[in-house]
């Protein structure tokens, strides 16, 4: 049996390639990629596993994985997004933080091998599918319009319910790890 939890990042090449892939499938266009692109900007990952391990290092495991992402964009970026096409630069591009949260499942099949007694190599193929999410998107400038105030509260609101949508409909994924690590006992 093995039980294994693992701490890390998502790099940028990674969310370039899962975007091309999906734009190749017409899966979503340019604008969404964009978006996606703009607000995934910093990460962190955690994954918790169980599974099991043959004597010779192949090992088979599923688990939980809690992703973790921010970035920032426009409004313009949002809206052009949403509705699939330009809406032209004559509105003022203010900029807003975006925040998501992503509940995935996942199972992998890799191999693991120890070194000098401490030393831990691992490679791995896998597969991860969100199954919730929650998103935050929240304006960086202050306005003193209610009126404006109120249409900015709208786009938030109807920018998470689209970015949320979107990755539980779209963030279906391979997963390729290679690790090196150190093991204390």
């Amino acid at each position: 049996i093995r039980v294994s939890t693992a701490l890390g990042a998502m790099p940028e090449g990674y969310v370039d390639l899962i975007n091309e892939v999906l734009i190749g499938f017409d899966a979503y266009d340019d604008k969404t990629a964009t978006l996606i692109q703009d607000t995934l900007q910093n990460s962190m990952v955690w994954r918790t596993h169980v599974g099991w391990i043959a004597d010779f290092g192949l090992y088979v495991d599923v688990g939980y994985t809690l992703v973790a992402l921010g970035g920032g964009t426009s409004a313009e970026a949002i809206v052009e997004a949403g509705v699939g096409r330009d809406i032209g630069s004559n509105s003022v591009d203010r900029e807003y933080d975006v925040g998501s949260v992503l509940h995935m499942i996942d199972a992998e099949i890799g191999w693991k091998g120890v070194f000098w007694d401490a030393f831990v190599v691992r490679a791995a193929l896998g597969f991860s599918g969100t199954v919730a999410s929650k998103a935050t998107v929240e304006q960086t400038f202050t306005v003193k319009n209610p009126a404006l105030q109120t249409g900015i509260d709208e786009l938030e609101a109807w920018a998470v319910d689209y970015l949320e949508d979107t990755y539980e409909s779209y963030v279906f994924t391979p997963v390729i790890t290679v690790s090196l690590g150190y093991r204390f006992f």
